[in-house]
């Protein structure tokens, strides 16, 4: 596959990908190329990319972080047994 651009009718580029194969032999041989637009493909990719790296950034600042200790305050505590709402030991 190769990557180019084509001209639009009003003179726009539009970018492309061009797919080409040949049959047959010596002087009978037909080459076809096919060229397909590409702009949605690469808006997605170019999404792709940018989802990628707000992930990486993330899990770099998460790699980074330090513990935070925190305390439950008695009242919560006490709420949290009285609801049954943990179980200790599994």
């Amino acid at each position: 596959m190769i990557r180019s651009a084509a001209l639009r009718p009003d003179g726009s580029e539009v970018p492309i990908e061009l797919s080409t194969s040949a049959a047959g032999e010596g002087e009978d041989v037909v080459y076809t190329v096919i060229a397909r637009d590409i702009i949605e493909q690469l808006a997605v990719e170019n999404q792709i990319r940018s989802v990628s790296h707000g992930l990486e950034t993330s899990n770099r600042r998460l790699a980074e972080a330090k513990p935070v200790d925190f305390l439950v305050p008695p009242a919560v505590l006490r709420e949290i047994r009285e609801r049954g709402l943990y179980s200790v030991g599994g």
